[in-house]
């Protein structure tokens, strides 16, 4: 019982950690996008 329940918990951090790392690449992105538009038109 336990360890199923810890099983559950590791997988959410898992899941959790894999959405706020695919967040921040994707905020990454973005910002690097936008500097390099700003370089572009000034």
């Amino acid at each position: 019982m336990v360890a199923r329940i810890y099983h559950f918990y590791k997988w959410k951090g898992i899941e959790f950690y894999g959405f706020v790392f695919n967040f921040s690449a994707v905020h990454k992105k973005l910002y690097f996008l936008k500097n390099n538009h700003r370089k572009f038109f000034l």
